[in-house]
């Protein structure tokens, strides 16, 4: 998605559209999710090169703005809701979760940007199977944001989490969707396929707001 789709986004959300309007944009063609960007084994809402994406990201990470929080987390549920109509029969229903944040960052900002977004998901979809705190992140690690190149970002991504022992034996054979605010190289969710994948789960998706 680009700007212009998040632009219609936050219009939708000041002014609800019509049913009549649904359908008419859905016969033309016309919808604010028109797809999932693929890149780096990860799955994204929306492109951080667009400079209103780039805005809206850090107003919701750094400024607690609820109404992109919400804009947000509406473009997650229906992203949710496509994964789960196209691979449900065969993975089950997702466990969700968010990846915490870095220690230090909670300390700058006063907030958890993951249990923030996933508050609005639950008021949106309250049946769905969001957990907290499924992986743990260790202190003392520079922002990826930081880190100019890929093996810099993935040299200091490794082993960055560790298994919220309480999800040891209950993430077996389950599939997981794991979801962050920002992608950009891809290697702090390759680091948690690795600490998920010691508790045997059946499948894990990454979704990212933006990459």
């Amino acid at each position: 998605m680009n700007g212009e789709t998040l632009l219609m986004l936050c219009v939708d959300c000041i002014f609800p559209p019509s049913e009549d309007l649904i359908k008419a944009r859905m016969f033309c063609g016309i919808t604010p999710f028109p797809r999932l960007i693929e890149k780096n084994n990860c799955l994204s809402l929306f492109r951080l090169t667009d400079p209103l994406v780039a805005s809206a990201i850090h107003s919701f990470k750094y400024e607690h703005n609820k109404k992109v929080r919400n804009i947000f987390a509406d473009s997650l549920v229906w992203a949710i809701k496509r994964l789960i109509d196209v691979h449900g029969k065969e993975y089950g229903r997702p466990i969700i979760s968010f990846l915490p944040p870095r220690p230090e960052r909670f300390s700058d900002t006063g907030y958890d940007q993951g249990e923030f977004l996933m508050q609005r998901v639950i008021e949106l979809e309250p049946t769905m199977d969001i957990r907290s705190h499924i992986l743990i992140r260790k202190q003392g690690r520079m922002r990826q944001a930081h880190l100019n190149s890929h093996t810099d970002r993935h040299i200091n991504a490794r082993n960055v989490f560790y298994l919220n022992k309480n999800y040891s034996t209950n993430l077996y054979n389950k599939w997981i969707i794991i979801i962050d605010d920002v992608s950009t190289s891809g290697s702090t969710f390759e680091e948690a396929r690795l600490t998920i994948g010691k508790a045997n789960p059946l499948h894990i998706t990454f979704l990212a707001i933006a990459t």
